[in-house]
């Protein structure tokens, strides 16, 4: 049987996470042109029923801006993860990406800007759990 190097297994599992986040991505975007073809059939209705149906208008507009923002930060945590992945697809400074992705999630929540600090929590948590799986110590 063969040995894995605690490091490598690390590796391995943020590599897993770092898939994870991009699967997530991409499902967040295709909602985000789910709730565009909303908004766009909402902005026809509203127009066709001589501008009284607004509140639908009104609704399908929010749910598109928050989804929107919602995409925007799963861009910009894909983004922060890239950053500290290496031309080999490791991540050697693990523990400087976990330390500025939970400081992107304090700020978030100083800021009041709660939903998007529980997305930025949901993979703090999962790359912390990771590490700790794989720790020396």
């Amino acid at each position: 049987m063969a040995l894995i190097p605690k490091e490598t297994e690390l590796q391995e599992g943020l590599t897993i996470i770092f898939d994870d986040l991009l699967l997530k991505k991409e499902q967040v975007r295709k909602e985000l042109l789910r709730t565009r073809k909303d908004f766009n059939s909402a902005c026809d209705t509203h127009i066709k029923s001589g501008f009284k149906s607004e509140q639908d208008w009104i609704d399908a507009n929010l749910c598109h801006q928050l989804k929107f923002i919602e995409y925007e930060m799963y861009c910009h945590i894909t983004e922060v993860l890239s950053d500290f992945k290496d031309i080999y697809g490791q991540f050697p400074e693990y523990l400087e990406m976990y330390q500025t992705l939970s400081h992107i999630m304090i700020q978030l929540a100083n800021e009041e800007k709660y939903e998007l600090a529980a997305i930025t929590k949901f993979w703090v948590d999962k790359i912390d759990s990771t590490i700790q799986e794989y720790s020396y110590c």
